[in-house]
């Protein structure tokens, strides 16, 4: 897989290897997702040209937060056009899933026992989904794979990583 964020094609020269990246991923077959990353980087790309390339890289998933998503005229009503599926983020609220054909599925985030930092949260909602996808199939599961590894990082100071095991959703009570 080769994920490009928004801000790898926003500005050169990183755009220049990126579109570079995209070129062999094409020619190798390798599946491609693309983050929204910020609504500045949109805005300063052009939303337009974003969902033309969107349109032309035709990602297996395109992440956005909800105010990318508006931005980009995505969500629940509708996807980003070319993505074969649109995953748009929204902090503690329900992540929705929206397929190419507009249908649409809201995932319920689990509560987090302890938050300690919220900067950076939605950022390991991307490779948890990814990590949990590798047949490309399950969204579901792979939803659930993205909001654990987001979790990690709530409980974490700093937007780094808690250790793996550690308890970061809350336990239902008995």
């Amino acid at each position: 897989v080769l994920h490009l964020p928004a801000y790898s094609v926003a500005v050169a020269p990183l755009a220049t290897t990126t579109y570079g990246l995209l070129g062999d991923a094409g020619t190798r077959g390798t599946a491609v997702t693309m983050d929204a990353s910020s609504t500045s980087v949109l805005q300063d790309f052009g939303v337009e040209e974003f969902c033309a390339l969107v349109r032309t890289v035709r990602p297996a998933v395109l992440f956005c937060n909800r105010e990318e998503a508006d931005l980009l005229g995505a969500g629940p009503r509708g996807p980003v056009a070319g993505a074969a599926l649109t995953v748009v983020k929204d902090g503690p609220r329900p992540t929705v899933l929206v397929l190419a054909d507009g249908r649409a599925r809201s995932v319920p985030v689990p509560p987090v026992a302890e938050v300690r930092e919220t900067t950076g949260a939605g950022d390991p909602a991307a490779p948890g989904f990814l990590a949990s996808r590798p047949d490309g199939r399950d969204a579901l599961a792979a939803t659930a794979g993205g909001h654990a590894l987001a979790a990690r990082t709530l409980a974490s100071p700093g937007a780094t990583l808690a250790p793996a095991g550690a308890p970061s959703h809350e336990e239902p009570s008995a």
